[in-house]
């Protein structure tokens, strides 16, 4: 959630989005942050510790359980994938996206200049997907599940391109 915030704050920021240059020092800030609350949650006790401290205390102890960690989580991952209705839904949200995207022709860049929030929002779910994908042993599914969010919305908001903001149609009488 910490990168997600970072990119929705930092695009909400600036007017055309962030430029390449930010995004390094946005996830170092990310892992810096990240790291911060895993050395609070490791000095708690033991027991009453989260998942990131106790993961941590393991990395501490024996480096290599970096590398078993993220064997497993990429093995649950690409199983989850396979076996799961996620499997087909991430691929075709994201192809959903793609197409609304390529048959937009110069819409959707208009669509995202003028509501500078639906693209923070959009770019944080995406951040949140990747990342949430990358480290959670459900793997896929949160990807499927920020897109399952996000496909819907950008549809919904692709289909106002071209009105002008808070305007609201009128029934014919």
């Amino acid at each position: 959630m910490v990168p997600a915030a970072i990119v929705f704050g930092f695009t909400v920021q600036r007017s055309h989005g962030i430029k390449a240059r930010w995004w390094p020092l946005m996830m170092l800030g990310a892992v810096a942050l990240l790291l911060v609350f895993g050395f609070i949650d490791l000095a708690r006790p033991a027991a009453e510790r989260t998942h990131l401290g106790v993961f941590l205390a393991q990395v501490g102890a024996d480096p290599m359980t970096l590398w078993v960690v993220i064997r497993r989580k990429l093995g649950l991952a690409v199983s989850l994938a396979i076996s799961s209705r996620w499997g087909l839904a991430a691929p075709g949200a994201v192809a959903a996206l793609l197409l609304l995207h390529h048959r937009s022709k110069g819409r959707w860049r208009a669509l995202m200049d003028e509501r500078r929030c639906l693209k923070a929002g959009l770019d944080a779910v995406i951040v949140a997907a990747v990342i949430g994908s990358l480290v959670n042993d459900s793997g896929v599914a949160i990807a499927g599940t920020m897109l399952t969010i996000a496909a819907p919305w950008a549809l919904l908001m692709a289909g106002s391109v071209g009105e002008e903001v808070g305007s609201q149609s009128t029934p014919a009488s």
